[in-house]
């Protein structure tokens, strides 16, 4: 549908969405589209890809952005491009997550997506809640180049 039309509300049924991730090349779409349904969804529910303008100063990044400060929709579709691969890793504790995000973050060919709790749902990773508690059988879920992760 148009997320710019008047009635794009009337063909969705919401109580089976737990996430909307703005995922386009527009800024301007992607915000919109937080807009228009975060409502819906919660503050917690509705998140969108960094622009490149955000990446000049990330001292004061909203909260809905997704997966760093540095994973525009351009970084995005070159890792997919390049290494279309979903890749997990178990985790052992919060501690061992965090040593793992940093390094994803700091490899520009792999993106931090999710982490995968025992149930199979998901808790979105964006910059600014990192911090999600880890408990035995949680997975860090990536895209792109495959690393040596701390194990």
């Amino acid at each position: 549908g148009d997320v710019f039309s008047q009635d794009h509300t009337n063909d969705l049924e919401f109580s089976d969405i737990g996430y909307l991730l703005a995922l386009t090349s527009s800024s301007a779409v992607n915000r919109h589209a937080l807009e228009i349904f975060r409502s819906q969804l919660g503050e917690h529910g509705a998140f969108r890809l960094i622009h490149p303008e955000e990446m000049l100063d990330t001292s004061d990044l909203p909260p809905e952005v997704l997966f760093s400060a540095t994973d525009d929709f351009i970084n995005l579709s070159e890792v997919a491009r390049d290494y279309p691969k979903i890749n997990e890793l178990e985790l052992l504790s919060t501690e061992h997550f965090e040593e793992n995000l940093e390094a994803l973050r700091a490899e520009k060919d792999s993106i931090p997506l999710f982490v995968e709790d025992k149930e199979g749902e998901f808790h979105i990773i964006s910059p600014l809640n990192a911090n999600i508690e880890i408990k035995e059988g949680y997975k860090l879920v990536y895209m792109g180049k495959p690393l040596e992760l701390i194990a």
